[in-house]
């Protein structure tokens, strides 16, 4: 997984980082399930397909405003610590443009939901084409949050930027797109695993 966020508060974050902003350790999920900040139902929201007693990475798993954190270790003071984690387009992503594959990111997933896919993809697993997500073809979608705004549910809060690219714009199993079809109304789009990513990558600085 890639070591940096998409969004402020990070729920899509699957990297290492282990360590608060100030440097203090990060003390395992588990370990903390009946901390007041802390439940059984946090961990089904932590992004990871599976964590055990030794997953101490940064997450968000009450959704806090401010972002990424995690528990600390016992006697520093303060019980948890947000951590510093760098936004994507600080590093190497550009969000795809005019049809243009974005700059330094690859055509392929980094996580298996692939919340993070800024690709091209504009066709699903069956060969159908997307449609636009500014169409809005069938109004906004039952798994989108009731209190937030369908364009919120995009990066940089506009669907239009989109285009008709799979995205996965909620927590489906991965991207997806509308289709002119509406007996089924949307499909997952087919797109391979990156094998080595972000390893095989040159940093850049975001270009718009």
């Amino acid at each position: 997984p890639p070591e940096c966020q998409l969004t402020t508060e990070g729920l899509e974050y699957a990297g290492f980082k282990n360590t608060d902003e100030d440097g203090r350790k990060c003390q395992p999920w588990l370990g903390r399930a009946n901390d007041k900040r802390f439940s059984a139902l946090d961990i089904m929201t932590i992004s990871d397909e599976g964590i055990d007693s030794s997953h101490n990475y940064c997450r968000n798993p009450d959704a806090d405003a401010y972002g990424l954190w995690c528990f600390t270790e016992e006697g520093t003071g303060e019980r948890w610590g947000h951590c510093m984690v760098p936004f994507c387009y600080q590093l190497y992503e550009r969000i795809a443009v005019e049809g243009k594959p974005a700059e330094g990111y690859p055509e392929c997933l980094q996580t298996a939901m692939g919340k993070e896919y800024a690709g091209t993809t504009r066709i699903t697993k069956t060969g159908k084409p997307c449609l636009r997500w500014d169409s809005q073809p069938y109004g906004k979608p039952e798994d989108f949050h009731p209190n937030a705004t369908y364009e919120a549910h995009f990066r940089f809060g506009n669907s239009t930027l989109h285009q008709d690219f799979c995205r996965n714009p909620t927590s489906r199993q991965q991207p997806w797109c509308f289709v002119e079809d509406s007996g089924i109304e949307w499909e997952f789009c087919q797109i391979p695993f990156c094998p080595n990513y972000p390893s095989e990558l040159t940093p850049i600085h975001e270009v718009l």
